[in-house]
């Protein structure tokens, strides 16, 4: 297989492969001494290693989209980790819905038990139940409801809870909370223990009476 000088023996290949195939053997470099024992890797991987992950990986590279900046939702989430994982079962539209339930084989029936909708999926216990619409027709301003109701999951997700996310919040008056000292926690406890042992009239503080707080 190997002449004398080292090269391809090409003149035997020749005799027994059929042209096309030598040119792809002259592309090889042939056994040498001092390189390493010839063996099988696997192209999917820098390193020449066979993975479970990495061969899962380049079956659905065509179906990943890992740049899409849906995925930021979840991953710039600074909130409460169990919301960080709502948002991306979400995502995944892998949120329990009945319709997910008979995906599932957990469930006969994709009805909406609050609504009685005849298929229960992601999208209309986020939005399309009658429920949810009351809430978010409170949220949204009007001239974004059509646009809001009329999109699909994906692009729903990507338009609302993404790009309008801020400006949605921005426009509706919300709660906030604050912390409330122990010391004036204790004050007001003591204010209500006096108005409910007490039989007086309405009186205004200006400052809590601390010599009756006692």
């Amino acid at each position: 297989m190997v002449s004398v000088d080292g090269n391809w023996n090409l003149e035997l290949f020749q005799l027994w492969v059929p042209r096309t195939f030598i040119r792809k053997i002259i592309g090889i470099p042939p056994p040498h001494p001092e390189a390493s024992v010839d063996k099988i890797i696997w192209v999917g991987s820098t390193t020449g290693s066979f993975s479970i992950k990495n061969a899962y990986g380049r079956i659905n590279t065509g179906s990943w989209k890992l740049k899409e900046d849906t995925w930021k939702i979840h991953w710039n989430f600074k909130g409460l980790q169990k919301v960080g994982f709502f948002i991306w079962l979400i995502l995944k539209q892998r949120l329990l819905t009945s319709e997910e339930r008979v995906r599932r084989g957990l469930g006969q029936s994709s009805i909406r038990g609050v609504c009685s909708h005849i298929s229960e999926d992601v999208l209309h216990v986020l939005r399309d139940c009658l429920t949810a619409e009351d809430i978010w027709n409170l949220l949204i301003p009007t001239n974004r409801l059509i646009r809001f109701y009329s999109s699909n999951t994906q692009e729903w997700i990507a338009s609302n809870l993404l790009n309008q996310y801020d400006i949605c919040f921005m426009e509706t008056s919300h709660w906030n909370i604050y912390n409330i000292p122990r010391e004036e926690n204790q004050e007001a406890d003591n204010l209500a223990r006096l108005a409910h042992s007490g039989r007086q009239g309405l009186r205004m503080f200006g400052k809590p009476p601390c010599a009756e707080l006692g």
